[in-house]
């Protein structure tokens, strides 16, 4: 009765508000939008420098040194904590 109302069928209410739910983007979709924003922030930050090479075995020494550093590190040294 209300899309008679309006001068419009069943079939056309419907048509409509399919193709405005579809055109919204999904959660996937948004959150892919977000990751390029940031991709292209990150690549314009980047632009015009050389990355550096990784040096092998950064992650290990990053670990130990903070290990090292920790109460537990310093008393297996037997360092008074």
């Amino acid at each position: 009765m209300r899309a008679a109302e309006q001068g419009t069928s069943v079939s056309r209410v419907v048509k409509e508000e399919l193709v405005r739910y579809s055109a919204q983007p999904s959660e996937y979709e948004e959150r892919a939008i977000r990751l390029r924003e940031i991709f292209a922030k990150i690549d314009a930050a980047m632009a015009g420098k050389t990355p550096q090479p990784v040096e092998p075995g950064w992650r290990e020494r990053m670990y130990d040194e903070r290990f090292d550093d920790s109460k537990l590190g310093r008393r297996m040294r037997g360092e008074d904590v």
